[in-house]
C-alpha cells in the first residue's frame, strides 16, 4: 500500500512533461488483495504513449533510502540511482495513488472494480466503477 495521498497538481504537471493528456487506470480487488491491473497513457490526439514501468522499488532502511529490483546483489543508495529511472518510478507511484489513496490495501469484506481517469485537458481526476459489500445475515424459514 502506498502511504502518499494523490496529488492532482503534481500528477498533471508530470503528465504534461511527458506529453500525456489522459491516463486510464483499470483496477480491481477486495478481500485483502487488489491493485492496479492496467494503465493506458494517451496523448492529446488520443494516441497511445508507451511508458514502461521500472521494475525497481524504493525502500527505506535505517533512515536511508535505497533502490532495488529484488534481483540485485546489492541495494543501490537512492542518490546513486539513475535519475530517469527514479523519475519514472515516482511518476507511476504518483499516478497509481489515485487508486491507493481511496482503497488502501483493498483489505475488507468487499470488492471493487473500476477505472480511474486522469484528464489534463478537462482538468479532471475521477474514479468510476462498482463496489460491493458482503453483509452477514441469517434467515430462518
Amino acid at each position: 500500500m502506498r502511504s502518499n495521498p494523490f496529488d492532482k497538481t503534481e500528477v498533471f504537471a508530470s503528465m504534461t512533461k511527458r506529453g500525456i493528456n489522459r491516463i486510464e487506470i483499470e483496477f480491481s480487488g477486495g478481500n485483502d488483495e487488489g491493485g492496479v491491473d492496467d494503465i493506458v497513457f494517451l496523448d492529446s490526439n488520443g494516441e497511445s504513449v508507451e511508458i514502461t514501468r521500472p521494475s525497481f522499488y524504493i525502500f527505506e532502511r535505517n533512515g536511508k533510502k535505497f533502490v532495488t529490483d529484488f534481483g540485485l546483489t546489492e541495494d543501490i543508495p537512492i542518490e546513486k540511482a539513475d535519475k530517469e529511472v527514479l523519475d519514472n518510478l515516482r511518476f507511476f507511484d504518483s499516478v497509481e495513488n489515485i487508486v491507493y489513496s481511496r482503497y488502501g490495501s483493498f483489505a475488507g469484506d468487499w470488492s471493487v472494480c473500476g477505472t480511474a481517469i486522469l484528464d489534463v485537458k478537462e482538468e479532471t481526476a475521477t474514479i468510476q466503477g462498482q463496489e460491493q459489500d458482503w453483509v452477514d445475515f441469517s434467515f430462518e424459514a
